[in-house]
């Protein structure tokens, strides 16, 4: 695809980042039930980009698709190894852990820690949150709220510049 400048795509997933994090903090969060799926869908959607960005800073092009385990799975090694470090920190952090033993405890089944299944389970999330009206039964599995972040902490690892 077209090459398109990684910084102009940082900032233009910063605009999603910074509504995440809104929708996500303080009053907003006792309204979870309302604003669950809306946040699950501009979470997906700040993940993609942001991996699009990292993928653009190596390789000089824009990614398609909004498949986040595909995307994951071209970026650098290193890269890659990086975001499985901090995820793995992140998810045993005593209030992440809270929320997914409530979350289990809803659902009467365990919910695995590993990024791999995170992202197997809510690689679609993008798509499926937008349109769950037309299931009776959605399937939806997305733990992947705080990935935004972890991928927005390495692009400014990698780009400290970026932050100003």
């Amino acid at each position: 695809m077209a090459n398109i400048d990684p910084h102009k795509i940082f900032q233009h997933a910063e605009k999603f980042y910074w509504v995440l994090e809104h929708l996500l903090r303080g009053e907003n969060a006792k309204n979870i039930d309302r604003i669950a799926h809306p946040a699950v869908t501009i979470s997906a959607f700040t993940s993609e980009l942001y991996f699009k960005c990292l993928l653009s800073i190596k390789t000089g092009t824009f990614a398609a698709g909004h498949d986040l385990k595909k995307l994951f799975g071209a970026v650098d090694p290193q890269i890659r190894k990086r975001i499985e470090e901090l995820w793995d920190a992140h998810i045993w952090e005593q209030h992440r852990t809270e929320t997914l033993r409530h979350l289990e405890a809803k659902i009467t089944t365990a919910v695995a820690r590993d990024l791999s299944w995170a992202l197997g389970a809510g690689s679609h999330a993008f798509e499926e949150a937008r349109y769950l009206y037309e299931d009776d039964k959605p399937n939806l599995k997305f733990i992947l709220s705080d990935l935004p972040g972890i991928l927005r902490t390495i692009l400014l690892e990698l780009q400290p510049n970026w932050s100003q």
